[in-house]
């Protein structure tokens, strides 16, 4: 699976690393870059954060921890020919054509299997940041969208719920603590899901829904009476019970 933002500007930001600590702390995410970044020398490869998560920032980040690691992704900047620029003027929406049109500075942020949830919000984030300051465009690969400045910050939050609940990746660090009660860390566990859902907004609670709705648990967890919500249910840890004495024949009768 890769995961690929591109965005364009009509200029590149002075300083990125002061844009991206300023834009992405609102949004519960510290980030220090570990090196000076300068686009025309920065064909392409990954770009390394120091990267620190506040608590209560999205749902679930309290599992993340406090303490700041390293996070990341590729990117690779570029500044379109004349050539490439009006051909990707004209192939694109006309809503946003004249956005593309005075923006050239086109940067692109990828992640793919090896990265974890942290790392792909870091990489929406700053890709949104980086479009809102420059009062740009984003452009969504895998979902086809795409999205105008400020609203980018939108487009990020709601992909990023979605992408936690299909994907979910463990995040690259892991605490030494050994569990001796069972019981008492299925309730800690229990815990810390009711009050991530209780937070959670409206507009997190429809995202998270939709990705269920449409993720592989549909597809895999199946069984003989081919009970798609049923085996949903059972999928997510929910009581059922199943229709007893039924049978059904090839040709649809019972």
């Amino acid at each position: 699976m890769r995961y690929a933002l591109t965005v364009n500007v009509a200029e590149w930001p002075l300083d990125f690393a002061s844009l991206w600590w300023e834009a992405l702390r609102p949004h519960g995410m510290v980030v220090e870059l570990a090196s000076a970044l300068r686009p025309d020398a920065h064909a392409g490869g990954p770009l390394t954060f120091r990267l620190a998560i506040m608590p209560g920032a999205f749902p679930g980040a309290e599992r993340l921890g406090d303490r700041p690691w390293l996070a990341g992704f590729d990117a690779s900047f570029e500044r379109l020919d004349p050539v490439d620029h009006d051909r990707l003027t004209a192939e694109c929406p006309v809503r946003v054509r004249g956005v593309y049109r005075r923006s050239p500075c086109e940067a692109h942020f990828m992640t793919d299997h090896r990265h974890t949830i942290a790392d792909i919000r870091l990489q929406c984030f700053a890709a949104a940041a980086l479009a809102a300051a420059g009062d740009g465009v984003m452009h969504d690969s895998t979902s086809g969208d795409y999205v105008l400045g400020a609203e980018a910050f939108r487009h990020a939050a709601l992909q990023c719920n979605r992408y936690q609940v299909r994907v979910c990746l463990p995040v690259a660090r892991y605490h030494r603590v050994m569990i001796k009660n069972p019981q008492a860390y299925a309730r800690q566990s229990e815990e810390e899901d009711r009050a991530a859902l209780r937070d959670m907004t409206a507009e997190d609670s429809i995202a998270i829904g939709e990705a269920l709705l449409t993720s592989d648990l549909m597809r895999l967890a199946q069984f003989p009476d081919d009970d798609h919500p049923c085996s949903l249910a059972i999928a997510l840890g929910l009581r059922t019970t199943a229709a007893e004495g039924r049978s059904v024949r090839d040709d649809g009768d019972e």
